[in-house]
């Protein structure tokens, strides 16, 4: 059972990830319906591809939906947010574009090779919380040392990225031989 969900105009503050996820895919395509201009409530609209993406069972139609409705707002986005917005039509500002936008294209292809996204999800994030969690030795500073265990491993990350030692440091289950 769900908690109730709290005024939005008034208690914005009280709001947790679960709230904003049920607001934004939802509640906001109808309440915003009219009192956004065009172009922002079609980029709303993105919250359409998040239900979808994240049903536990779906349909061949609910794929063919997915197809479209992932490349439309890809288009939307690059169009309205990323060319406007980050790129600015700057080739200096081409890494503003997060890997996230692009993979929106293959969510559908995703979907039908390897089944709905929150099955996947759960299983990398699983995995992932597994092998950071085994770095904590703190009990009284637990989250600290998680998020700087997380931090180290990302700069170790881009250090082999940037200096091309991908067989010299490369992680345990990384390797490449």
């Amino acid at each position: 059972m769900a908690r109730m969900t709290p005024d939005i105009w008034t208690q914005a503050c009280r709001y947790m990830a679960e709230s904003w996820a049920f607001w934004i895919t939802w509640q906001a395509p109808y309440v915003m319906e009219g009192r956004l201009p065009g172009p922002h409530y079609r980029h709303l609209l993105f919250c359409k591809l998040i239900k979808l993406a994240t049903s536990l069972e779906i349909s061949p139609d609910m794929l063919k939906e997915l197809d479209c409705c992932s490349l439309d707002l890809f288009l939307i986005y690059i169009q309205l947010i990323y060319l406007r917005i980050y790129y600015r039509y700057d080739m200096d500002r081409i890494l503003a574009c997060p890997l996230n936008v692009h993979a929106m294209i293959h969510i559908a292809n995703d979907t039908r090779h390897a089944g709905p996204l929150l099955c996947i999800w759960e299983y990398v994030t699983k995995r992932f919380m597994g092998q950071i969690s085994r770095g904590i030795r703190s009990r009284r500073y637990p989250f600290a040392q998680l998020s700087e265990n997380v931090k180290k491993r990302e700069q170790m990350k881009l250090v082999i990225a940037k200096y091309g030692l991908e067989n010299e440091l490369a992680f345990r289950a990384e390797r490449r031989d």
